[in-house]
């Protein structure tokens, strides 16, 4: 006679297809990096994923390791960062000197 282990069909639930999530969220990425210059909107980058603004979060959060916000911050201030490194040499010194070009 076979038994069942207790809880069995309980711990069926199904994987969650990550490729699909990945495709999802790389879309959000495209989005964001298009559209880094203007206020984004938390809903509308769950609605390019095609997931409710609750499990966006979720999903984003456990596949990238921060949150949405913290993303858009970080790309933000990469932006920054780098732009303000491709002053040249003349720049430079007129950011010091007060006198720009």
């Amino acid at each position: 006679m076979h038994h069942r282990k207790r809880n069995e069909t309980a711990c069926m639930e199904p994987v969650p297809n990550w490729i699909d999530y990945a495709e999802r969220l790389n879309r959000v990425i495209a989005y964001i990096h298009a559209n880094l210059d203007e206020a984004l909107s938390f809903e509308k980058m769950a609605e390019i994923a095609y997931l409710s603004p609750y499990h966006f979060h979720r999903i984003y959060r456990a596949a990238r390791g921060e949150t949405i916000a913290a993303t858009v911050r970080r790309l933000r201030l990469y932006r920054a960062a780098r732009s303000a490194c491709t002053y040249d040499d003349a720049d430079r010194r007129g950011l010091t000197t007060g006198r720009l070009s």
